[in-house]
């Protein structure tokens, strides 16, 4: 391997172990079959993948010079803006913006573009017949079939000569995969694609990368339930059993992936994605999930941030705090549209206008660091962008059946500082440790795919079982219960006492509805199939 030496970043940092490993191992990749040099990095949030590719950067223009053209891909405005601040920071050469009502001025070297906007430059003169680096930023988001396409349309046809993946994690529920692109460094024991670089939150905290942590899960069970609730779940997955046994019987749907985009346009299959997520609905609304925000809330001091799915929640937790008579947290979303213009009265009018006028004013007041405390309310459009150091606590009411938003809103919890001693500390000063750690709180209902999430949470990210703590309601208090380590030296819930409320299979044939399972690949609960039912699509 080269021994070359790394150009010099412009800031008193010192690069990290990994990072440096990322740049060396870049220098020495060897071009594919389309003369791309490509890598894939799986590193999570916090731990610095922006710097590894500002080297890998460095490195290229230092290669190609004046024929040195790179293309960082982006899929939000928030990314943009912070991308295209971080390169005129580092000054590596001049830097453009496309989309977000930015235009590239098509002379840069540099350019940030959002992926909806990835078209408009493609086959822009000033990329090509140069040697054009592209960095894909979340890059699991660049693995959606649209951008997937595109990418490698511009690779067959040559205007990419190299590619740099950067991502917490790169797996994603479709079957669709970014190292298509960069290649991969082999397989790991499920037969999935491994990154070249992986570096999970086993290895930061050894290396003192992010501070010390701990995530607290507060699994609910049936017990947490209203009558209400109990009815409605109960009612969905008698339906979802029957759509599945259509799904069964239509010998052209693979009923071990119903939700791999082969899968699209049979109408068995929309019915049940769509009873599925209308499930997970109700389960995200849950009034015990409200009741626990409630409590964090009171409870916690310093500035927090709770995440729900949806703007509906996001309102709900806020009005709950007022009446409480709790601080007005900050509020950030999109802005809700009335759905019935007609029926909506001057208020709520005049609310909804406010709010939009406001809403950025709002997030950069909380961002700001002379905001020492309150609690942000958002929902997940947020969790991919927010760099506040100063954070002291988050918390995933709701979340997506998949792992990957729960790794990414961890480490933007983790960010942090360090005081001249190269101690973590927070914003008033206060030492980080392991006895006064980062805290991490995440709800699940027991015996879903919101609970098997955190065993996936745990693998993708390779965080250490004693960093979480795991919460049953005994007597009316939430109360530790202590998960015996499983064989992988993981979270394994079968090994908990759980009450499923998916469904009961004694109440139904089971040769053409069985029992709920999850399914790794998808993310959601799905009926066991056995193996000579998978049809070829890896599990």
């Amino acid at each position: 391997m080269t021994t070359r030496a790394l150009p010099a970043i412009r800031d008193t940092k010192t690069n990290h172990k990994w990072q440096t490993r990322a740049a060396v191992e870049w220098i020495a990749t060897q071009m594919d079959t389309y003369g791309v040099i490509g890598m894939a990095v799986q590193a999570i949030t916090g731990t610095g993948k922006t710097r590894a590719a500002i080297l890998a950067m460095k490195i290229w223009f230092e290669d190609y010079k004046q024929l040195a053209r790179v293309v960082v891909v982006v899929p939000t405005e928030a990314l943009l803006k912070q991308w295209h601040g971080i390169i005129t920071a580092h000054y590596i050469a001049n830097v453009s913006k496309q989309g977000g009502g930015s235009r590239y001025d098509g002379f840069a070297p540099i350019v940030v573009v959002i992926q909806a906007s990835l078209k408009r430059i493609e086959n822009h003169k000033n990329l090509s017949g140069k040697k054009t680096l592209y960095i894909l930023d979340e890059a699991h988001r660049a693995g959606a079939k649209g951008t997937l396409t595109r990418l490698k349309r511009i690779r067959k046809n040559q205007n990419m000569q190299g590619c740099l993946a950067i991502s917490a994690t790169l797996r994603r529920s479709d079957g669709n995969c970014i190292m298509d692109i960069t290649g991969y460094d082999g397989y790991n024991e499920e037969g999935d694609r491994q990154a070249h670089i992986r570096y999970g939150y086993a290895d930061a905290v050894a290396d003192n990368v992010l501070p010390p942590f701990r995530i607290h899960v507060y699994e609910t069970t049936d017990s947490d339930l209203t009558w209400d609730e109990a009815d409605e779940l109960k009612s969905l997955n008698k339906q979802i059993a029957i759509a599945y046994g259509e799904c069964k019987n239509n010998h052209e749907i693979n009923a071990s992936n119903l939700f791999h985009h082969t899968m699209n346009g049979y109408s068995e299959v929309e019915r049940y994605r769509s009873l599925t997520r209308k499930r997970k609905r109700v389960l995200n609304n849950l009034t015990v999930r409200y009741d626990i925000a409630h409590d964090r809330m009171i409870e916690e001091v310093g500035k927090g941030v709770l995440f729900h799915e949806t703007i509906e929640g996001v309102e709900r937790i806020a009005n709950a705090a007022v009446e409480a008579g709790l601080d007005k947290p900050y509020i950030y979303h999109s802005g809700e549209t009335p759905d019935d213009w007609d029926n909506i009265t001057v208020a709520e009018i005049k609310k909804y206008k406010e709010y939009a006028r406001n809403r950025k004013k709002i997030l950069a007041k909380w961002v700001d660091p002379r905001t020492e405390d309150g609690v942000l309310l958002t929902v997940k459009a947020l969790k991919e962008g927010l760099d506040v150091p100063e954070m002291d606590w988050l918390m995933m009411l709701s979340h997506p059946n998949n792992a990957t938003p729960l790794i990414q809103a961890t480490g933007r919890a983790l960010r942090g500082n360090k005081n001249a001693d190269g101690v973590w500390t927070n914003l008033h000063g206060v030492v980080i440790d392991e006895d006064n750690p980062k805290n991490i709180y995440i709800v699940v209902q027991a015996g879903t795919t919101d609970a098997h999430c955190i065993g996936n949470m745990q693998k993708e990210g390779n965080i250490p079982t004693e960093r979480f703590v795991h919460y049953r309601r005994q007597g009316g208090l939430w109360t530790p219960i202590t998960p015996i380590k499983a064989a992988t030296n993981g979270y394994d819930p079968n090994e908990f006492d759980i009450v499923s409320i998916v469904f009961d299979p004694n109440e139904f044939d089971t040769t053409t509805t069985p029992a709920l399972e999850f399914n790794a690949l998808t993310g959601e609960m799905q009926p066991a199939v056995s193996a000579h039912q998978t049809g070829g699509i890896k599990q």
